[in-house]
């Protein structure tokens, strides 16, 4: 399983997958960024990762979906020269397009090659400053979920999921650093999920969405 990491800011997700996939059988070939001061940069390569950043170029001579097209070009075929068939999204800022996700199908098993973590108990709060949402709204649980990317907004079949309460002595610093360890140990969890590859998609009755089930052993 070669998985390469895509990150945009300080990498503590990416760090956190680099040295738990050594135990579970995963090769880290590389992370990504779109950001050339991202911190995940450094992290990758103090870890003996291979480091690269591929910023987006707007160029106004041209559409904003053909300078995607072009930057996502650029991603998959450095991704390709190393034979990546995995990719671990942790705090990748850019929603990534149909047709490049198609390219990480896998139509036999109903979902992509693609992961993300996202900091909220999904199908609540997706897109942007989760955590935000979250705390603005006043909620008193609230969690993060280890997910399949589809063409949606962080709509993919959970992996997995986890939940933290809101305390009331709490700023928004606390309540991120609690929600920050429960995306730690969920990404752990659903590395090891992926790496057994002892799991299916369930149709959730009365919905057109799945969940993953762990295959149970005889």
């Amino acid at each position: 399983m070669k998985v390469c990491i895509m990150a945009s800011g300080g990498g503590t997700n990416a760090e956190n997958i680099i040295q738990y996939a050594p135990k579970v059988g995963i090769e880290i070939v590389g992370l990504i960024s779109d950001q050339p001061e991202a911190f995940a940069l450094k992290r990758a390569a103090n870890n003996d990762i291979e480091a690269v950043c591929l910023p987006f170029v707007r160029d106004h001579s041209r559409t904003y979906a053909e300078d995607k097209e072009i930057h996502e070009t650029a991603i998959y075929e450095w991704m390709k020269e190393r034979q990546v068939d995995w990719i671990f999204l942790a705090g990748y800022m850019r929603i990534l397009t149909s047709s490049f996700i198609e390219k990480f199908e896998e139509p036999s098993a109903g979902h992509s090659r693609i992961v993300n973590i996202h900091p909220s108990l999904l199908p609540s709060f997706p897109g942007k400053d989760a955590y935000k949402q979250a705390w603005s709204s006043g909620v008193k649980m609230s969690g993060a979920t280890v997910h399949f990317v589809d063409s949606g907004v962080d709509t993919g079949a959970p992996i997995v999921q986890d939940c933290f309460p809101r305390l009331e002595k709490d700023s928004l610093e606390d309540f991120v650093d609690r929600g920050l360890k429960i995306e730690y140990k969920l990404y752990k969890q659903a590395m090891d999920i992926l790496s057994k590859g002892e799991f299916s998609l369930v149709d959730i009755p009365g919905s057109d969405k799945k969940y993953v089930s762990i295959k149970e052993k005889a």
